[in-house]
């Protein structure tokens, strides 16, 4: 089960919350407090375990417990993956025969369960095995944009696209998740007044390997030989590999080239997006490059680009002087 799906639920059991994203999981947690339990009477009917020191017997007294004044008794467990490896079935019969007023979680922040386990497999027969991955590029957005708006900030939709790029939240390379991006806008909103721009999101965003990647594809784009060689030292700075760099320019050319071509036989932008297989922000900014480069000129780009990949595969030669070399004939 993913997350979103709890909303549809109604609320009672056992259930295990697994997943990379931390902060989900606690709003989804603390929206289950805030429903479930009376403010006057939480500290009667919510009790916090650490599975680091829980015993079985404790638990069992813990969800058998009578709810005080409100109808549910809320047990959380938290670091419960070593205390549960050789008492399986004793855990499974005590969430069999849990009482009904009590809602027993099973925090995994670390995401370490192992679906080969009873334990596991026995939420997953139920549908209680509650997911909270990593948000998708659309979702990201949007947590984005509301998180901004409810500190009572403005953003545009432009800029929540560039935060989001310049977060690297999407990027494979980086493990970067909600409470990382939401402490670096926090440093933005601190110092903003109305409203959030590109330039408060460049002066206080930590930068990174992917965000450097994506401003040297952005000055590869506009020609400007000056500000390519600036942003190639900056991915040279943070050890950035040549090859790595070179597969990203060969492939925005290779992009470029097959949008070209897919717009001259008639496909409409949905369609290129599917056939070139990226999403719409990507795909707006390599329209915008199009205008900049001739179908013919972007042909002699890839060859070129072929022509240095078999150069640097069977000759020995300065593969950094040979590189820049490329990027300066490509600019002319």
């Amino acid at each position: 089960m993913i997350y979103q799906e709890l909303y549809n639920t109604e609320i009672n059991g056992a259930y295990l919350f697994y997943g990379s994203e931390q902060l989900m999981m606690d709003r989804i947690v603390n929206e289950i407090i805030e429903s479930q339990t009376s403010e006057n009477f939480r500290n009667f009917n919510l009790q916090y375990v650490d599975g680091k020191n829980l015993e079985v017997s404790s638990l069992i007294s813990a969800v058998e417990t009578l709810p005080v004044f409100d109808s549910k008794k809320i047990v959380i467990v938290k670091n419960f993956n070593d205390f549960i490896k050789n008492i399986q079935d004793e855990i499974i019969e005590v969430l069999k025969n849990m009482s009904e007023y009590s809602i027993l979680i099973f925090l995994d922040y670390e995401d370490e369960v192992l679906k080969t386990t009873k334990f596991y497999k026995y939420f997953s027969k139920l549908k209680r095995n509650v997911e909270f991955p990593k948000l998708r590029e659309n979702e990201f957005r949007k947590f984005l944009s509301e998180y901004i708006f409810e500190r009572g900030f403005k953003i545009s939709p432009a800029d929540v696209s560039y935060l989001a790029q310049k977060s690297g939240y999407s990027s494979k390379n980086l493990n970067v998740v909600l409470y990382d991006v939401k402490n670096e806008v926090d440093k933005i909103l601190a110092t903003a007044k109305n409203e959030v721009n590109r330039k408060m999101i460049d002066e206080v965003y930590i930068s990174n390997i992917d965000t450097n990647i994506f401003n040297f594809l952005d000055a590869m784009m506009t020609k400007n030989i000056s500000a390519i060689l600036l942003e190639l030292n900056n991915l040279y700075q943070v050890g950035e590999p040549i090859q790595k760099i070179f597969y990203m320019v060969a492939r925005q050319f290779r992009l470029l080239l097959s949008y070209k071509n897919l717009k001259e036989q008639g496909y409409q932008d949905m369609k290129i997006m599917e056939q070139l297989k990226i999403k719409q922000y990507e795909f707006s900014k390599l329209k915008v490059a199009s205008n900049k480069f001739e179908k013919d000129k972007l042909k002699e780009i890839y060859t070129s680009l072929l022509e240095y990949d078999h150069t640097i595969k069977t000759r020995t030669v300065d593969e950094r002087a040979l590189f820049e070399s490329l990027l300066v004939k490509i600019s002319i």
